[in-house]
């Protein structure tokens, strides 16, 4: 007597179905896991309901694996949820076994662990196969090791039911010749050769009438092969092609996606968020397989952060990380990471050569490079943090690449995905490198021998950049130069330590002088005025004084004033204004001389400071410098107003603004709103004052200038005070506190004296406590977050 075969039921789940079929042949989950292919995990999952929509070639194998009947197999695949949603799937697999014609296919490897954190990559990808894109071609191009592979099978098992014959892989990595493509495909697809036919023959004559996707993986360095994807396409109106290249394959049917690292969590985020980041989850997981007891938690979290930034969310390298994880821990693990690529070695036995350490992925790309592509390759790891096409072709070039070769070079990088284009939107659009991608770019270098040159032409270049940059710190694109230098900061600090290794001095006070208002109005004050210092304190070999070295003078006189060094301040500023007399710079001798009033004005000395701001107007006017002329004439409106002269101080407030916005000063500009609004305060037009304060912010904002915007979140506070507003008076103070802590520049005494004396009411009202809590809530605040409070 033989089994009573188990029957569908209105509500049997297909998990329960599965393990009746599983119990009848006698079979154990780890059996039947094996026989299948597929991971016991999954068979549980599948059994216990937890895992309801199982791929249709998981279904496949498991009806294969547990010798299914054909009536069986269909009933098995009624029941997920993952067909039902693609009927046309199962009656084509019904008409199939009634009629004895052609079955789908779905060849597919099985992977040995799950695919973390493309949630939202496999759903827009299989998106642009859908209607209304309906794309037939789409390639996924991203650097070895981003997961484009992984991600490819993600989408394909996402689909196959939407493909009446099948989802079939297609294997190329091991090819050399394009000419094999076309076997490699007819292999996958299980059809021979026979006779006359050759493979394109039967390949073509097997896909010509079939509703199918092919994941074709790996393309980059057979692209010779482009011609016949797209015959293919020709060939065969039902085909649909999901293809993975470094390299974009160029037909005129291509959609490309571009494959980026996966997501980071933000910085000093709650370890609930760090623990839902992708990069994060792949990091812990691949780190459980090694070491079974690893767990996230506080203790942890900011080191796992700070590894998986480093390595840039690069899934192969966190993945070779994380097998490090049992011997060195996550802190040693950060701690070996400034040299990523020899610590990246640990790849498992069964990925490809080329995976199995990070060297070999990146050594695969460089090898498919021509001679001018890895040149350029080479050289662009001068670069800190980004570059621009210009810079490029300054710093790059040379006779053996041409500058006008550097465009097509570098497009081939960005087609390779070796190179990124970072901001494409920009009127000056930016490049970049990942940074192991750097890193490896820098190993080459050095062994080509053109690191030492490169250096130096990099350097060249900085100089270049930062003195045309400070030439236009005066005018009306402040704020554009100020995002410009930010920019390559890194790049300043590379050139900077190349010239303290030549000791090159008047080079070195060339860049640190022309970097010296970018410092000033940026957060780099401490830094700027330590290589201002080193330099000018360094032996000179050329006695006569320069230009260079009356700039350096002054920007570290600027530097140390903000810093609330009086003394060094005007050290500084006297020899700056006696070299600038000795150079001839008339204009140098205004705005060291303005500045020196200011450092007067900073220690309380309100008639000395005016005495010199007045004789700097003078010159000013005498040399036709309107923004100096506003300067001055602002800062003898704030000594008026101090000495109590609300009228004087008024008047050169009002001429300054007309002077600053003729000269197309806005940071000047936004100095004298800030005054004008003291003003209008102290005679208790609040309304006014408020709408001068906030203009000024904006303006400040847009500038980065963090010295000033806490000045005027100080402003607002007063009139938070006098609105009778103490809590947001105090958390406006805090904010104003913390960023004047985090730049190292104190309150100047007269601006901290009528500070204290315009909040000392409110703070008496709203009681010491109170004051002190709100106080230390402002100072939590960031300096965004501080803008928006204080333009409510």
């Amino acid at each position: 007597m033989t089994d009573p075969q188990p029957r569908l039921g209105k509500q049997e789940s297909f998990g329960a179905r599965l393990r009746q079929f599983r119990v009848r042949a006698g079979l154990t989950q780890e059996v039947l896991a094996e026989r299948a292919g597929v991971a016991v995990a999954t068979i549980a999952a599948l059994e216990q309901g937890q895992r309801r929509r199982p791929y249709p070639h998981t279904v496949s194998a498991l009806s294969s694996a547990l010798g299914l009947r054909d009536e069986d197999r269909l009933g098995l695949f009624a029941l997920t949820d993952s067909v039902r949603d693609h009927t046309p799937v199962v009656e084509h697999a019904e008409r199939s076994a009634a009629a004895g014609i052609r079955q789908a296919v779905f060849q597919l490897p099985v992977t040995p662990t799950e695919l973390i954190g493309r949630e939202n990559d496999i759903r827009s990808v299989a998106q642009l196969f859908n209607a209304p894109a309906s794309a037939r071609l789409v390639t996924l191009i991203g650097p070895g090791g981003v997961g484009k592979t992984r991600l490819s099978l993600a989408v394909a098992e996402a689909l196959a039911g939407n493909y009446r014959d099948g989802v079939v892989f297609v294997d190329f990595s091991a090819l050399r010749d394009h000419r094999l493509m076309a076997p490699t495909i007819a292999n996958a697809l299980r059809v021979r050769e026979s006779g006359s036919h050759g493979a394109w023959e039967v390949v073509v004559a097997y896909l010509r009438d079939r509703h199918m996707l092919l994941v074709l993986d790996n393309l980059e360095h057979i692209l010779d092969g482009a011609q016949v994807i797209a015959q293919l396409l020709n060939e065969s109106p039902d085909l649909a092609l999901l293809a993975t290249s470094r390299i974009a394959l160029r037909v005129r049917a291509e959609t490309r996606f571009a494959v980026e690292p996966l997501a980071q969590p933000p910085a000093e985020a709650p370890l609930e968020v760090v623990a839902a980041a992708p990069a994060v989850r792949l990091f812990v997981e691949r780190a459980r397989a090694i070491a079974p007891g690893f767990a996230l938690d506080s203790d942890n979290a900011q080191a796992v952060m700070a590894v998986c930034r480093r390595l840039e969310s690069l899934p192969l390298a966190i993945e070779l990380a994380a097998a490090r994880v049992n011997v060195l821990g996550v802190r040693g693990l950060e701690q070996r990471l400034e040299r990523p690529l020899p610590l990246l070695t640990a790849g498992s036995a069964d990925l490809p050569a080329r995976q199995q350490t990070l060297r070999n992925t990146l050594a695969w790309s460089y090898d498919l490079l021509g001679s001018g592509e890895r040149a350029l390759f080479e050289r662009l790891s001068i670069f800190a943090d980004g570059w621009t096409l210009a810079a490029a072709e300054v710093v790059c070039s040379d006779g053996d690449l041409p500058l006008d070769e550097v465009l097509a070079r570098l497009q081939a990088l960005v087609d390779s995905s070796l190179v990124r284009c970072a901001s494409a939107n920009d009127d000056e659009p930016r490049f970049s490198m990942l940074h192991i991608v750097r890193d490896y770019a820098r190993e080459r270098a050095a062994e080509s021998g053109v690191a030492d040159a490169l250096r130096a032409r990099h350097c060249d270049w900085c100089v270049a950049f930062a003195e045309e940059a400070a030439l236009e710190m005066t005018g009306p694109r402040q704020a554009y130069w100020l995002d410009r230098l930010d920019r390559v900061v890194d790049d300043f600090r590379a050139a900077l330590d190349f010239i303290t290794e030549q000791q090159d001095v008047e080079t070195g006070l060339r860049l640190a002088g022309a970097l010296g208002r970018f410092w000033a109005t940026r957060r780099y004050v401490t830094e700027g005025r330590e290589w201002l210092e080193r330099f000018l304190t360094s032996p000179r070999t050329n006695d006569p004084p320069s230009m260079a070295q009356a700039r350096a003078c002054y920007a570290a006189g600027v530097l140390a004033s903000i810093q609330g060094d009086p003394a060094q301040a005007a050290a500084r500023l006297e020899e700056s204004i006696e070299l600038y007399h000795r150079v001839g710079n008339r204009v140098g001798v205004v705005r060291a001389l303005n500045t020196r009033g200011g450092v007067a004005y900073d220690q309380g000395h309100l008639a000395f400071a005016g005495a010199l701001w007045a004789q700097c107007l003078v010159q000013a006017n005498a040399v036709g410098d309107l923004g100096e002329a506003s300067h001055a004439l602002g800062n003898l409106g704030e000594a008026h107003f101090h000495l109590g002269d609300l009228a004087a101080a008024e008047t050169a407030f009002t001429e300054a603004l007309s002077l600053a916005q003729r000269a197309g000063r806005t940071d000047l500009e936004a100095m004298q709103l800030g005054n004008l609004g003291s003003v209008a305060r102290e005679r208790g037009d609040l309304r006014s004052a408020t709408e001068f304060q906030h203009r000024a912010l904006v303006v400040k904002r847009s500038l980065g200038a963090r010295r000033q915007i806490a000045i005027t979140l100080e402003a607002i506070a007063s009139i938070a005070a006098a609105e009778g507003r103490g809590a947001r008076a105090a958390r406006l103070l805090g904010a104003a506190d913390t960023i004047r802590e985090l730049i190292g520049t104190p309150q100047p005494l007269p601006e901290r004296t009528a500070t204290e004396q315009a909040l000392a009411v409110a703070r008496h009202a709203l009681g010491e406590t109170t004051w002190r809590r709100s106080f230390v809530e402002g100072r939590s605040l960031t300096m965004e977050q501080a803008i928006a409070y204080a333009l409510e």
